[in-house]
């Protein structure tokens, strides 16, 4: 395989978290932060192991994360009625708020890297990108 293009991909892959880092760093999140907040929004009521299969990290990744953004009163813990021993975590209104923010920032970098292409090559690479995904999904790769 063409080695400048697996570089210029892997370069594109750095740029990308970079930016998106940055951004998440002004709102006091970390990388992987936005991810729990997502699944927590769409599955209100999620327990700390529920997370833990989902994103298929670590419990200790997860207790750190749930920990830092409670204090950051982005997520309440209530006891589960059924069962004192679990905590369901839902997001606050300040937790709503800025998974909005970093929604709008994903869409910002998207929009700043794919800014030099013409609406016909933007195209070309969705269907490039599409091509690949079939590929590996065929793979079983994901």
């Amino acid at each position: 395989m063409n080695r400048t293009v697996i570089d210029s991909f892997n370069q594109l892959i750095i740029t990308h978290k970079t930016m998106h880092r940055r951004y998440l760093e002004k709102l006091g999140l970390f990388f992987g932060q936005p991810r729990l907040l997502h699944q927590i929004k769409k599955n209100p009521g999620l327990s700390q192991n529920d997370l833990v299969d989902i994103l298929e990290v670590s419990k200790e990744s997860i207790s750190i994360s749930v920990r830092r953004l409670e204090k950051k009163g982005f997520i309440i813990r209530e006891i589960d009625q059924t069962d004192k021993r679990k905590n369901l975590l839902y997001l606050s209104e300040q937790g709503l708020d800025i998974l909005d923010k970093v929604w709008v920032s994903q869409n910002e970098t998207y929009e700043l890297l794919l800014e030099p292409l013409s609406e016909q090559e933007k195209q070309e690479l969705q269907r490039l990108f599409e091509l690949i995904m079939d590929s590996a999904r065929q793979k079983e790769l994901v």
